[in-house]
């Protein structure tokens, strides 16, 4: 097979994993749209405080 084929069989298949991961990452979009305010607040407000604790779980 030639260069130039390869090449091109190699930016098709390129595009095809580009597309297939965009779809993945669309997949999220809006996923936390009707989160309710009050769940949303903790997660921030506590975010630093959950993420040292889950860390130390880690730890032992």
């Amino acid at each position: 097979m030639s260069t130039k084929k390869l090449k091109e069989i190699q930016k098709f298949l390129g595009e095809l994993e580009k597309d297939e991961t965009q779809s993945k990452v669309l997949s999220y979009a809006g996923a936390w749209s009707d989160i309710d305010d009050a769940v949303m607040e903790d997660l921030t407000d506590n975010l630093i405080a959950n993420r040292q604790k889950n860390q130390r779980r880690f730890d032992q």
